[in-house]
């Protein structure tokens, strides 16, 4: 029998990817640098495609809080071939590349069933 994480894992995965929920989108993360030491290059950045989720964003209170005009939230799979960090890009339906301003997992008896995201060009 599955455990209660197991569950939750499996219900947010099949509800994010469910394509009348999400959309298929891209953690982008930055490349290995080339060159030498003294002059290195950056390196090629790799795609690891993702299950996205938008939140709608409550912007009655701007003014006092994080969220500004053109951010974007929501939810991510956890079946993703990379573990997401704050240094990593997401490229959304519009082709865009945002940078993460806040990203978090959501756990469940210690183990990622989804995570949140707010996201700012």
């Amino acid at each position: 029998m599955p455990t209660k994480a197991e569950r939750f894992y499996a219900l947010a995965k099949r509800q994010i990817e469910n394509p009348e929920n999400g959309y298929s989108g891209y953690i982008v993360r930055e490349g290995a640098p080339t060159g030498p030491e003294h002059d290195p290059q950056p390196g090629v950045p790799a795609k690891h495609e993702c299950w996205i989720v938008d939140d709608k964003l409550n912007l009655s209170n701007r003014p006092e809080s994080l969220v500004k005009v053109g951010d974007r939230a929501g939810l991510l799979s956890p079946d993703i071939d990379v573990v997401p960090t704050m240094a990593d890009e997401i490229e959304l339906d519009d082709g865009v590349a945002y940078s993460f301003v806040d990203l978090e997992p959501v756990r469940v008896g210690g183990t990622v069933v989804m995570y949140t995201f707010l996201a700012r060009k």
